[in-house]
């Protein structure tokens, strides 16, 4: 049976033909950073979209991250489907950093 995780409940961001970000320029938004690896996204709980069906795998592991402006893009690294999704920055609630470097 196939699960869910947060990564796939997220919106999926638009991409130029090239496979890059396509950023909203009309609305100023700019790319600050990008970061490789050892990004994890968790959800304790399913999020509301999440198919009821499916069990919840509550973190999505080796994700890139991309922050601009008005969002966090993340992208599942070495997967084949490119599954992306992102978060519009006023929706964070909270952000937590462990380990690694800073």
């Amino acid at each position: 049976m196939a699960s869910c995780s947060p990564l796939q409940c997220l919106p999926n961001p638009q991409l130029t033909p090239a496979g890059l970000l396509k950023l909203d320029v009309g609305d100023g938004e700019v790319e600050l950073m990008r970061r490789s690896g050892g990004i994890e996204l968790r959800s304790e709980l399913p999020f509301p979209n999440a198919p009821v069906n499916q069990p919840w795998v509550d973190r999505d592991v080796d994700l890139s991250l991309t922050l601009t402006t008005h969002r966090l893009v993340l992208q599942k690294q070495g997967d084949a489907s490119k599954m992306h999704g992102f978060l519009h920055l006023s929706n964070v609630q909270h952000v937590e950093t462990k380990g690694g470097p800073t």
